[in-house]
C-alpha cells in the first residue's frame, strides 16, 4: 500500500533537504476531473432519441424508457377543464418542455393514471388521465443525421385495449418545438380511436429547419373529459426523415426564363422561333433528379 505525505509536515533533516515528489501532481489531476466532466456531459447530451440519416428504427418499449427520452407531465386542473381542440392548444401556451421531467410510472396495464405509464404487461406506453386538466407524453429528440430535417414522419400504433371512451376528444392532440419554449408549440392533428382495437398512425411534420444536433420537441396530449376516459396505448414508434418533394425551380430557354407558380409553368417565346432544337436549361431541387423520356424527341420536349 501507498502512503501520502502533506508536503507541510516534513521537517528537514540535519543540512540536508528532503525532496516530495507527488505521485499525482496537482495540474494533471485537474485535467483529469476536467476529461471526466466532459466525458459526463457528452453522455448526457446526447441521452435523447437518436434520429439519424436512416431514422430512429422502431422503438418497440421492451423495458420502461428514460426519461430523457420520454417523459411525462400532469397538468393540475381538473376533469372538464379542456374538451375540446382550442382549449388544448390554449393550456399548450404555457408550457415549457424543461418543465416536463417526469419519469413514466410503471403499472400492469389499464387504469387511471394522472402520470404517463409504461405497460409492463404488454410493453406499451399508455395515458388514461385522473386528477387533473391534461397529461402530457413527451419524445426528446435529437438530430444525427449530418444534416438539417426540413421534415419528419412519423408511425406509431394507437390501441384502445378495454375502454371505450365517452370523452370528448377520443385520443390524442400531437404538438412539436424546436426550442420547447412558451408559445413555440405547433399543433399536428389529433389521432383519435373511439371503438377499442388499434390502428396504425402515420403523420409528416413539415417546415422543421431541425438543425444537426439539435433537439425537437414532440408531446402527446390526452384531455382529462369526460367519464370514462380512454386507455391509449401507443406502441412500435419511429422517426424518420420525410423524403424532399422533387421540384423544378427554374426552367427556360436561353434567354427567355418561364414563371412557375405551383404545378404550373408559363413561358412567353417570340413568334417564329424555332424551339424544338433548343435545349432548355433548369435548376432541380435537392435530391431531384431529370430524365431523358425519349432521346428521338426534340431537346426541347425530352424531359
Amino acid at each position: 500500500m501507498k502512503s501520502t505525505t502533506n508536503p507541510s509536515d516534513i521537517q528537514p533533516t540535519g543540512d540536508r533537504p528532503v525532496a516530495i515528489k507527488s505521485a499525482s501532481p496537482p495540474r494533471q489531476r485537474v485535467l483529469c476531473l476536467a476529461m471526466a466532466a466532459l466525458a459526463g456531459f457528452a453522455t448526457s447530451a446526447q441521452a435523447a432519441i437518436p434520429v439519424g440519416a436512416s431514422g430512429s428504427g422502431t422503438l418497440t418499449f421492451d423495458s420502461a424508457p428514460a426519461a430523457t427520452e420520454w417523459s411525462m407531465l400532469s397538468v393540475s386542473g381538473g376533469a372538464g377543464d379542456v374538451t375540446a381542440d382550442a382549449g388544448l392548444d390554449s393550456a399548450m401556451i404555457s408550457i415549457v418542455a424543461s418543465g416536463i421531467t417526469g419519469s413514466l410510472a410503471t403499472q400492469a396495464g389499464s387504469g387511471t393514471n394522472g402520470s404517463a405509464y409504461w405497460r409492463s404487461s404488454d410493453q406499451k406506453l399508455g395515458t388514461q388521465p385522473t386528477g387533473n386538466k391534461m397529461t402530457l407524453l413527451m419524445a426528446t429528440l435529437q438530430n444525427t443525421s449530418g444534416g438539417t430535417i426540413d421534415g419528419l414522419t412519423v408511425t406509431y400504433t394507437l390501441g384502445l385495449p378495454t375502454v371505450t371512451p365517452a370523452e370528448e376528444i377520443k385520443g390524442h392532440r400531437i404538438y412539436w418545438s424546436n426550442t420547447g419554449a412558451t408559445g413555440s408549440w405547433t399543433a399536428a392533428g389529433d389521432h383519435l380511436l373511439a371503438a377499442t382495437g388499434s390502428t396504425s398512425i402515420a403523420m409528416d411534420l413539415t417546415s422543421l429547419a431541425w438543425g444537426d444536433g439539435e433537439t425537437l420537441y414532440l408531446i402527446w396530449a390526452d384531455d382529462n373529459g369526460s367519464n370514462p376516459d380512454g386507455d391509449y396505448t401507443i406502441d412500435d414508434v419511429s422517426f424518420t426523415k420525410t423524403a424532399a418533394q422533387a421540384k423544378i425551380l427554374t426552367f427556360g430557354l436561353p434567354g427567355m426564363p418561364s414563371v412557375i407558380a405551383g404545378t404550373s409553368l408559363t413561358m412567353y417565346v417570340p413568334t417564329g422561333t424555332d424551339v424544338t432544337s433548343l435545349g432548355p436549361d433548369f435548376t432541380l431541387s435537392d435530391g431531384a433528379t431529370c430524365y431523358q423520356t425519349d432521346p428521338r424527341l426534340p431537346p426541347l420536349l425530352r424531359w
